[in-house]
């Protein structure tokens, strides 16, 4: 792939009420005495007020928890790899609360010294967190973020939770201290001024956005969508927004769904962009967080990426694929990631939201991915252990695969003898197996048996060959429809020669994960040198990159071109002489 990238004072949350003690009643003498009632319990609820603190060095954010109905002595935030939390403090209706912290894994424990009695308030606070030492649980563009024109926190790092059952139901109101110029608070379960019931689940995966935040509903017969933007960008928000209600509806109609619940998204100008340019997205729920790099457009690379989390939450949320025992969920990628893209392509050329010559280059990064992957001849297995490593470039190649295999599998249904096969109806069967059974997750044979069902053993077979064992892939002629030629290409990738992100995210920057024998190693780069510049054009692989690095004392400038060898594949391009009218540019 390319490397486009990425309130209001409180109000105690009212409880159900409770039936305090009755006072005595002279009863007629021939009446029985009246039952005892016993005190309704209080239904779970959380109130979090969020403070940041803008005035001191360095900024910081503090969180107050008020639960009502929650008994659990045993509370943890899920993550604390970027950070851990300060002074946490906790008191009930009966004073001080003694508590034991520890880590358990990336998780941050704390244990209350005995049973809440009442109301319980527990206070702490965070200082922006390392991004190098972000994680799966949380990734680094995540990490919370403060600036005095917006705060961005995931509750994974900054909300201490009871350790219930994640299905358990609780009642939730959001608040915010406000500061200059920081007066709401939304997140991905619900614009500002939101409060309702979620699952735990749901509330230990939102985000939340703190700022002067712009706000936009869309309502409609497929469902509500609910935005929320900060920061100053070289497009209007208020139209991304409203193109994203529009392929939201369109994604979950490809899956046949009706109106859905209310959809949340959130986009922000994330001044510590991790990576480069462009946009990143982060699936949240049944949301999506977006961080905007500075001076990034709203171009294809941007909707695809929005588009490709929007599948996300069908492909690879509601319905995964599991390969054989002892493989780890990244052998699913291909599917997950790979075919949630390809959809994603296929929605928004739907839409027109995607022109001809974008919809063939969005193929084409794929078929580049993979003639010049490292690991391009290697099995699904053996890529996904280097994903699960870190490896940027095989997750890369895992997508590739998937995109590259759904649109073949697409093709060849649409022209099977009989008619009547789709991508969009074999994907909606699987998705129906999943939701009537009650799970998240299928094993591989129930797609490869649909496949076989409706176009023979030979298509299993060359499944397996291209995706499962890493062989070369054909596409027919006709994957992308008349509208689209194909033509051998000789392809050169971008190719810094060290992980990139893994060196941005460190603090100090420092170069990190030279390959042996790749472009940077030849120019002389070492792993652990200090990054002090980086100039390079992602989108030109022959444009040479100027890095500069700290070797003793002296600052050092090494330029070399970032490109891999050249290799052959298969290109695409809009058909010469089609009609405008038939064939969109």
């Amino acid at each position: 792939m390319g490397h486009a990238r990425f309130l209001s004072i409180l109000s105690l949350l009212v409880a159900c009420a409770t039936t305090g003690p009755t006072r005595p009643v002279a009863l007629p003498p021939v009446a029985a005495a009246a039952p005892v009632v016993p005190a309704v319990a209080p239904a779970p609820a959380l109130t979090i007020r969020f403070e940041p603190l803008l005035a001191e060095a360095p900024s910081r954010l503090a969180v107050e928890l008020t639960a009502r109905g929650i008994a659990a002595r045993r509370w943890a935030f899920a993550s604390a790899a970027a950070g851990e939390p300060n002074e946490v403090r906790a008191r009930d209706e009966a004073g001080d609360l003694s508590l034991v912290q520890g880590r358990e894994g990336q998780a941050w424990t704390v244990e209350l010294g005995r049973a809440p009695v009442g109301t319980l308030t527990i206070r702490y606070w965070f200082y922006p967190g390392d991004v190098s030492r972000a994680g799966p649980e949380l990734p680094a563009g995540l990490v919370l973020r403060i600036d005095r024109q917006r705060v961005l926190a995931a509750a994974e790092e900054v909300l201490l939770l009871p350790r219930e059952e994640p299905g358990a139901a609780i009642a939730v109101e959001l608040g915010l201290v406000a500061n200059p110029g920081l007066t709401q608070v939304a997140s991905t379960l619900g614009g500002p001024g939101w409060r309702g019931t979620v699952r735990l689940a749901e509330l230990q995966h939102a985000a939340f956005l703190l700022g002067p935040p712009g706000h936009a509903e869309f309502r409609g017969l497929a469902g509500e969508d609910d935005f929320a933007w900060a920061g100053d960008t070289a497009f209007d928000l208020r139209w991304s927004a409203a193109e994203t209600a529009g392929a939201r509806t369109a994604v979950d109609a490809y899956f046949s769904a009706g109106a859905t619940r209310r959809f949340v998204g959130l986009m922000a100008v994330d001044i510590d962009f991790v990576g480069g340019t462009g946009v990143s997205v982060f699936p949240r729920g049944e949301g999506l967080y977006v961080a905007i790099a500075p001076g990034a457009q709203w171009d294809a690379a941007a909707r695809m990426a929005v588009a490709h989390g929007l599948v996300h939450r069908w492909i690879g949320g509601r319905l995964r694929l599991r390969g054989p025992a002892g493989e780890g969920p990244e052998a699913g990628a291909w599917f997950s990631a790979g075919f949630a893209r390809a959809v994603a392509r296929e929605v928004l050329y739907d839409l027109g939201t995607l022109s001809g010559r974008d919809y063939a280059d969005e193929v084409n990064v794929h078929e580049s991915v993979r003639a010049t992957a490292p690991l391009r001849r290697a099995s699904n297995a053996e890529v996904a252990a280097a994903a699960a490593g870190g490896d940027a470039e095989a997750q890369a190649l895992l997508m590739a695969r998937g995109v590259l295999y759904a649109t073949r599998l697409a093709a060849r249904l649409k022209r099977r003898v009989g008619g009547g096969g789709t991508l969009r109806g074999l994907l909606g069967e699987l998705v129906a197996e999943a939701q009537a059974a009650g799970v998240g997750e299928l094993p591989i044979d129930a797609f490869t048996r649909r496949v076989a069902a409706q176009l023979g053993a030979e298509e299993v077979a060359a499944f397996t060959a291209g995706v499962l064992a890493g062989e070369v892939l054909s596409l027919p002629a006709d994957a992308l429809g008349s509208c689209f030629v194909r033509k051998p290409r000789r392809y050169t990738r971008f190719d810094l020669g060290f992980d990139e992100r893994a060196t941005m995210q460190a603090m100090p920057p420092t170069i990190r994960g030279v390959r042996a024998g790749g472009p940077a190693a030849r120019a002389g780069l070492k792993d652990g040198e200090p990054l002090l510049a980086l100039a390079i054009d992602p989108e030109d692989p022959q444009e040479p990159a100027m890095i500069t690095v700290l070797r003793g004392e002296r600052e050092v400038q090494v330029t070399y071109r970032p490109s891999s060898a050249p290799a052959r594949g298969d290109g695409w391009s809009r058909r010469a002489g089609a009609s405008e009218r038939e064939c969109p540019p």
